[in-house]
């Protein structure tokens, strides 16, 4: 587990050094900002904002606690509204801590206490900040609820080579009583276990811009390879388009020849509709029978047929010998009067006049 080493400072460490706390492997500072609630020159700690200024240009990453002492939840979000306005404008790459180990809240029951810490920190965490409970390990484990810590985690005082404690942990300050170079008195000693920075800028919290989230691109060269699915349903509607071309051009055909004559493919005339028929203009041929317009038909036939000499010399002989032929036409017996009576009647006639 990668761990991260700092301290934590307020006005009992005095002027701070911060060049000389960084170049002893430090590289964050926990820094006091407010102390109860009330007027915010009187809450604010005298020198938090010379640390937090001189500790961030020396390079170290800043984070800020508040010590509190209110009675009730109402009086812990007056608390975070005068610590959030100390640290207004700063950005703060380590969470914000509300200090228990207070002697006021040591009157509470354990359910004041936890009234207290979630007022305090929900205010907090709206004002987008990441907020956590600094408390000695007696605490935690006597007073403090486990859904609790879990919501606003853990910066665990427990002065020891190791800890103790099972649960979760973000910052472990191991002593309160360290030495440090650039640090006149004794200061606290503390270990990270998170890369608090990484968090603070991907979910942009402690002042720091939410990240910005590149929109979407599209790789069109890959949409129009002939491996894409684009491409390849669009070959499918493509050839499923062909198919259907290909079978309404069946369809006619079948219409078409279904429309035909049997014996030699030609069209029947009992196939044409009588509006395609043609109508003759001859006035003569309006009153021939149907023999003289079929004997009609068949000699334009012929002789149109003659128009093929040149390209078929061989039939010319044939051609003209057809057109030189008679031609006889039959005509079909005259249909009997209705007023002549049949042979019978007359035999049965003349044997009543005999």
């Amino acid at each position: 587990m990668t761990t991260f080493q700092g301290v934590d400072a307020s006005l009992s460490q005095g002027n701070i050094d911060w060049l000389r706390v960084r170049s002893f492997h430090n590289n964050f500072a926990m820094l006091r900002a407010t102390v109860g609630w009330g007027r915010p020159e009187i809450q604010t700690d005298s020198s938090f904002h010379r640390n937090i200024h001189d500790a961030a240009q020396a390079g170290l990453m800043v984070g800020a606690y508040h010590s509190s002492v209110p009675s009730n939840a109402n009086e812990a979000h007056c608390e975070a509204e005068g610590f959030l306005h100390a640290i207004g404008g700063y950005k703060l790459a380590y969470p914000v801590a509300i200090d228990i180990e207070t002697r006021p809240l040591r009157c509470l029951s354990n359910d004041q206490l936890d009234e207290i810490i979630k007022a305090w920190c929900g205010d907090i965490s709206n004002a987008g900040y990441y907020p956590m409970i600094r408390a000695q390990l007696t605490t935690v484990i006597r007073r403090l609820r486990p859904e609790t810590l879990k919501t606003y985690g853990l910066w665990l005082q427990y002065p020891s080579n190791k800890i103790d404690y099972d649960g979760e942990v973000g910052i472990w300050q191991y002593t309160s009583v360290g030495n440090v170079g650039g640090v006149r008195g004794r200061i606290g000693k503390n270990y990270a276990f998170l890369d608090y920075p990484k968090i603070m800028l991907e979910r942009g919290l402690g002042g720091f811009a939410p990240p910005v989230v590149a929109a979407p691109t599209w790789d069109t060269s890959s949409l129009l390879s002939c491996s894409s699915s684009l491409i390849q349903a669009l070959n499918a509607f493509s050839g499923l388009a062909a198919l259907i071309d290909i079978i309404d051009t069946l369809a006619q055909y079948c219409d078409t020849l279904g429309i035909l004559d049997n014996n030699d493919g030609e069209v029947g005339q009992q196939d044409i509709p009588q509006e395609q028929k043609p109508k003759i203009q001859d006035a003569k041929q309006d009153t021939a029978t149907d023999d003289e317009v079929t004997e009609q038909a068949r000699k334009q036939d012929i002789i149109e047929d003659t128009q093929t000499e040149e390209l078929y010399p061989e039939i010319s002989e044939k051609l003209e010998k057809a057109l030189n032929e008679p031609i006889i036409i039959k005509a079909p017996p005259p249909p009997p009067p209705e007023n002549i009576q049949s042979t019978e009647d007359f035999n049965e006639q003349d044997e009543a006049h005999l």
